[in-house]
């Protein structure tokens, strides 16, 4: 089994998640967010006890916050021209 797949125990779960994503992890092992709330939807296709999952997790969230970035900067200049 590669290391990215290997299941990560609670404490590392709760360090690797908290140092890159500021996230909390509960001794049930419920995955929290920045503002508290658990974690549904969108990171429930990543697997977030591995490093493989957390990686993809981020490479997701990375591209979705570009990608709306991106989207308002376009809606910005085509609504306020020069």
């Amino acid at each position: 089994m590669s290391l990215l797949d290997r299941k990560l125990p609670l404490n590392e779960q709760r360090e690797v998640l908290g140092q890159l994503l500021a996230f909390q992890v509960s001794d049930e092992g419920v995955i929290l967010d920045q503002d508290g709330d658990e974690l549904y939807g969108q990171s429930t296709k990543h697997d977030l006890t591995n490093l493989r999952g957390i990686i993809e997790y981020i490479e997701n969230e990375s591209f979705s916050e570009g990608y709306n970035r991106c989207r308002r900067d376009i809606n910005q200049i085509l609504n306020n021209p020069m």
